[in-house]
Parts: structure tokens; C-alpha cells; sequence
């Protein structure tokens, strides 16, 4: 993963944006400390992120839930 973005749903700009040169195979996960303060507050539980990643392989887009 070279970098990625994460977004609202009904937002155009990046909720947050993350440069990144980990290399994550199918099947395993990794985890980013992403950061929150007054300008990223956390989207409430139950939102709906948008997340936009470039990798080696290509670009892909997916919705994410936030967890309760």
C-alpha cells in the first residue's frame, strides 16, 4: 500500500490521508494509527468511510463501517 485516503460518504475532501510503504498480502491485515484531534474529530460510530489505497498492484475503493 503506497498510500491511502479515507473519506465520508457525502464529503469530497479526505477525512484524513495517509503516505504509507507497507506491504500487505492477501489475507493479513495491518493496522494504522490514524490521527484524531479538533480538525479529524472520529466519525461516529455506525458512519461510513470511503477508502481510496494505491498499490503496487493498482488502485482499488471500498466502504468502510466505523465499529461500535
Amino acid at each position: 500500500i503506497l498510500n491511502f485516503k479515507l473519506s465520508l460518504l457525502d464529503s469530497t475532501q479526505p477525512w484524513v490521508t495517509k503516505q504509507s510503504s507497507e506491504y500487505v498480502l492477501a489475507g493479513q491485515s495491518r493496522d494504522w494509527i490514524l490521527p484524531v484531534n479538533t480538525e479529524y474529530p472520529t466519525p461516529p460510530s455506525g458512519d461510513t468511510l470511503q477508502l481510496f489505497a494505491q498499490t503496487d498492484a493498482g488502485d482499488f475503493e471500498a466502504e468502510v463501517l466505523i465499529a461500535p
